[in-house]
């Protein structure tokens, strides 16, 4: 992805975000081909990022899909920058 599409991609993913926030159910099961490990890894940086890793439950295998997504949005709005 080129520096244009990234930075498309992080502001839809932040508007998807916050309309999802707003759903009744907000779960996200992980990939079921993730490891334990790919799991706890981007839950806890997920977490970190949102500033509250004492949250972090290492072994879970969902989080909240407008967490997420507005955690993927920052991480590709900042891999625009370095693009």
């Amino acid at each position: 992805m080129n520096k244009r599409e990234l930075e498309l991609a992080a502001i839809l993913l932040k508007m998807a975000s916050d309309e999802f926030s707003n759903h009744g159910c907000n779960d996200l099961d992980l990939p079921p081909d993730w490891t334990r490990e790919e799991c706890d890894k981007f839950t806890l940086a997920l977490d970190t990022w949102n500033g509250s890793p004492q949250d972090n439950k290492p072994g879970k295998r969902s989080t909240m899909d407008s967490s997420a997504m507005a955690y993927l949005a920052a991480m590709l709005k900042l891999a625009a920058k370095t693009a």
